[in-house]
């Protein structure tokens, strides 16, 4: 018998299984969700768990169960991901944050100095 966690044939939620398959359309539904919103905040009631018919509850816990994230820190993700692409190309660190949906600069810089220990200002000198 597997680990019930991860599924088994017993339980019917392991790979394959059609409960299975919905929790991974729901997750992608999700990640699509959160692209399409970057610059509006996150509201998990309406934007996210309304098309998926999940309560916001029960999409935060599948959500990070598939991804390993919820789904704020996972937007919080992308903006960042979004913000150093633009900060490499050669943004303005202020453009930057308002084009990936941060408040201002500073907002920006708190995130980057606690996920990269750097500055935007000094990530896009390549520090």
């Amino acid at each position: 018998r597997t680990d019930p966690a991860h599924g088994s044939p017993a339980s019917g939620n392991g790979p394959g299984s059609s409960l299975f398959c919905q929790s991974l359309s729901k997750h992608r539904l999700v990640e699509t969700q959160l692209g399409h919103h970057l610059l509006q905040p996150l509201v998990l009631a309406l934007e996210l768990a309304e098309p998926t018919r999940t309560p916001p509850h029960a999409l935060t816990r599948l959500f990070r169960r598939e991804l390993g994230t919820t789904p704020h820190q996972y937007q919080l993700m992308v903006r960042l991901s979004r913000a150093r692409g633009d900060l490499r190309l050669g943004m303005d660190p202020a453009m930057a944050a308002m084009r990936c949906g941060f408040y201002d600069q500073s907002h920006l810089g708190r995130h980057m100095k606690k996920r990269l220990g750097l500055t935007p200002a000094v990530y896009a000198r390549g520090g």
